[in-house]
């Protein structure tokens, strides 16, 4: 008997150093840090963004055995990159509380896409394509390929684990509703795509990223599709290809008021606290990050210093803290 319980506990261990492995194989080196400014009373520092992150996936043995571990954990990916040659520091905050919640984080740049996705031909810098397709279709090839979990950028994470959990047992977990759809909060097939998991290889993924890639290049003709949102897209895929999916209403990312009302941009920047559907369901906050970048009138966010956003008192800077 106890020879039993030394090999059930020996397993286990292994498979858990298979995992740890798996994660370890990204080699991070600080080569190279997002640009930061300083104020004349707080130095920032800096937030290492930027990483030389090389992926070592020779170990075709170990890459196996990691599919079928019980054990295994996904990757969390997310992607920044400079705007008007620096970060702001909204987004900069953002991906501190995402690193703080998840160690392993993975941050793609412009820089380092190539490592990931050798094959990866959409310029991330072309402004004549919109910077939330171009992170869709970078987060559909990730995980096409890998696997995990897509983190949008200025995404306010709370506690993930029960998204990653979920991954174990599911092969696509999606959460929130199309901002273009009414009365989609409880829709499996109207997710939000700010935030996006999936088991790797799945066909509704390939489907995804071809369609996606088809709407940049403007060849997407299917009448049935808006080829100008990757929301329509993926909710027309949704019923299509039957998929195990598992889905977290709209009270879980922080879209919804208590009086069922949409959320928009214009509430995460005012004073006055947010009453969400419902708070204690929270595991993130998806604000739309596209909307900011594109909003004239709250342009203004994007400037603050890290002494200024800390002593804005906005709905954000509180959610953030």
């Amino acid at each position: 008997m106890k020879t039993l319980i030394f090999i059930i506990i020996s397993i286990f261990i292994i498979l858990k150093a298979i995992d740890n492995k798996s994660h370890l194989l990204i080699e991070v080196k600080e080569e190279e840090s997002m640009k930061v400014e300083k104020d004349k009373n707080n130095e920032e520092g800096t937030i290492e963004l930027m990483i030389d992150q090389k992926f070592d996936l020779g170990d075709e043995v170990l890459s196996s055995i990691q599919e079928v571990n019980p054990l295994k954990s996904y990757k969390v990916w997310t992607y920044i990159e400079f705007i008007n040659g620096r970060v702001p520091y909204f987004f900069r905050k953002c991906i501190q509380k995402m690193k703080k919640e998840i160690p392993n984080l993975i941050i793609l740049t412009p820089n380092n896409i190539k490592q990931v996705l050798p094959n990866f031909k959409v310029d991330m810098g072309n402004n004549d394509i919109p910077l939330k397709k171009r992170v869709d279709l970078l987060y559909a090839s990730i995980l096409a390929k890998y696997g995990g979990l897509c983190i949008s950028p200025g995404t306010i994470i709370i506690n993930i684990d029960t998204m990653l959990n979920k991954l174990k047992k599911y092969k696509l977990v999606t959460i929130g509703s199309s901002p273009n759809v009414l009365n989609s909060h409880n829709s499996l097939f109207y997710p939000n795509t700010y935030v996006i998991g999936a088991q790797k290889g799945l066909p509704i993924i390939a489907e995804y990223k071809r369609l996606l890639s088809q709407s940049i290049k403007g060849r997407l003709l299917n009448n049935d599709i808006n080829m100008n949102d990757s929301s329509y897209i993926l909710s027309h895929l949704l019923p299509k290809i039957k998929t195990k999916q598992f889905h977290f209403g709209t009270e879980y990312d922080g879209t919804y008021d208590d009086d069922g009302k949409v959320l928009n941009i214009n509430n995460y920047l005012s004073k006055s606290p947010i009453n969400f559907l419902n708070e204690d369901k929270l595991i993130l906050i998806s604000i739309p990050y596209d909307e900011l970048l594109l909003d004239i009138d709250n342009i203004w966010v994007l400037n603050l210093t890290m002494k200024n956003f800390n002593k804005s008192n906005l709905e954000i800077q509180r959610l953030l803290n």
